[in-house]
């Protein structure tokens, strides 16, 4: 009976000890994630037009041998729109995320993330002008993983905008938001 005691709880060490996290080294992780805002009112309207915003962020990257470090890119394309003004813009830079607890195969995983991002922006106010923006966007949030590999996001976010118009002189600015997101781990 010791015998079989100790296999079994063996076997149970062995077993456990065995399920590599889902945030392993070599595994690579998608996501993104995708906004629409429609604003009205007294507040929002210039001679009677609100303000239509949309906003599409990808990312991907590789988790390195650290448990739970993963870097990658990350894409962003966003409109913004009010009567007959409008702008565009596009980006693109490095992303670095840690995810804490990755060394544990559990379905919640708290995150720190950061990336740098270069932008486009294609601003129409009545002639058409092309500028530069960089922005830092810093992110902390969870990632609950609905199965082995689909989870969703929900994130707080700071980003510091550096916008840089065509013959003007910088302006800075920041955004702090809430966010949600995808992600889907590929082996």
């Amino acid at each position: 009976m010791r015998l079989f005691t100790s296999i079994f709880v063996l076997l149970l060490v062995l077993a456990f000890s065995a399920q590599a996290s889902k945030l392993g080294e070599g595994r690579k992780i998608v996501g993104g994630s995708l906004s629409f805002q429609s604003a009205s009112g007294d507040r929002y309207e210039i001679n009677g037009d609100g303000q239509t915003m949309f906003s599409l962020s990808p990312s991907a990257a590789i988790f390195l041998g650290a448990p739970g470090l993963a870097v990658g890119a990350e894409l962003n394309f966003s409109t913004w729109s009010q009567g007959d003004n409008s702008t565009s813009s596009w980006g693109i830079g490095p992303m670095v995320q840690y995810y804490f607890g990755a060394e544990e195969d559990k379905d919640m995983y708290p995150f720190v993330g950061a990336s740098f991002l270069y932008s486009s922006m294609t601003r129409d106010f009545g002639n058409e002008t092309t500028d530069t923006e960089t922005v830092i966007h810093l992110t902390g949030g969870v990632l609950y993983f609905l199965n082995n590999n689909v989870g969703i996001n929900a994130n707080l976010f700071y980003d510091m905008h550096s916008y840089e118009p065509d013959g003007g002189s910088s302006i800075d600015g920041s955004i702090f938001g809430v966010g949600a997101g995808f992600s889907i781990l590929i082996d």
